[in-house]
């Protein structure tokens, strides 16, 4: 399939000299993807660039390693200080399997609604004739209306 979209590109091209706006509207392949079957790439034969970070890698490790939780934004910073001219982006982008996944923070709800309630409750001190006395509010007594001076935290 490959070997005949190949030949009618170079059959349109060389012959008819047709130009790859030309061959995009006669055969539905994008001109950019002509262009590069006429052309002889594809990118199959394309073979894989190393990437810049690539011989640093052991020394990276050996920081994660020391410093679990680093951020590429050090890393990026350790880098540049030997000397070494990157992105931070780059190095957003090739430090991010090693560093570590945050755990979640919360403990996922395991109940259907409606099973618990939360209730939320107080201390307050309250000394109505020189005796003080330690009163636990709960939502309920919260509800009903509170003499003025009585908590004023509340008020």
């Amino acid at each position: 399939m490959e070997e005949t979209i190949k030949q009618t590109i170079l059959y349109l091209r060389d012959v008819l000299k047709l130009s790859f706006y030309q061959i995009q509207d006669r055969t539905g392949i994008s001109r950019k993807r002509a262009s590069r079957i006429y052309r002889g790439s594809s990118p199959e034969e394309k073979e894989k660039r190393d990437f810049l970070l690539t011989p640093y890698r052991p020394l990276i490790a050996a920081w994660f390693q020391e410093h679990p939780t680093l951020k590429a934004q050090q890393i990026h910073g350790w880098l540049r200080t030997r000397g070494v001219k990157i992105s931070y982006p780059a190095v957003v982008k090739y430090t991010r399997p090693f560093r570590k996944k945050r755990p979640k923070a919360y403990h996922p709800l395991t109940f259907m609604p409606g099973e618990e309630a939360q209730a939320d409750w107080c201390f307050i001190d309250h000394s109505p004739a020189g005796k003080t006395l330690r009163l636990r509010l709960h939502p309920e007594l919260l509800a009903i209306p509170i003499r003025p001076g009585l908590c004023p935290q509340l008020l």
